[in-house]
């Protein structure tokens, strides 16, 4: 039988950014191995339904950091007890 993924982009990309205090989107690419315009594609559409935020990092090198909404990190919770159920 062929294995498929359970998890969308955008499900893989919250459960990433729960472990963390944000990320860049190089960053996720890494941690979650999708394509960049995946990335790109996927936190455009979180951005715009709320569940995560792009802040400009104000250091050198700036760069935008995504970080996880309230709600984004109450769904991600949820998202990270599927996963778990469906790998033990």
């Amino acid at each position: 039988m062929r294995q498929r993924e359970f998890l969308n982009p955008e499900q893989k990309i919250l459960i990433a950014l729960s472990d963390s205090q944000g990320m860049s989107v190089r960053e996720i690419i890494e941690r979650t191995k999708l394509g960049s315009k995946t990335v790109v594609d996927a936190v455009n559409y979180l951005v715009e339904i709320g569940l995560v935020k792009e802040e400009q990092q104000q250091e050198f090198p700036r760069k935008k950091i995504i970080r996880l909404t309230d709600k984004g990190k109450e769904i991600s919770e949820y998202l990270k007890k599927i996963y778990d159920i469906l790998n033990s």
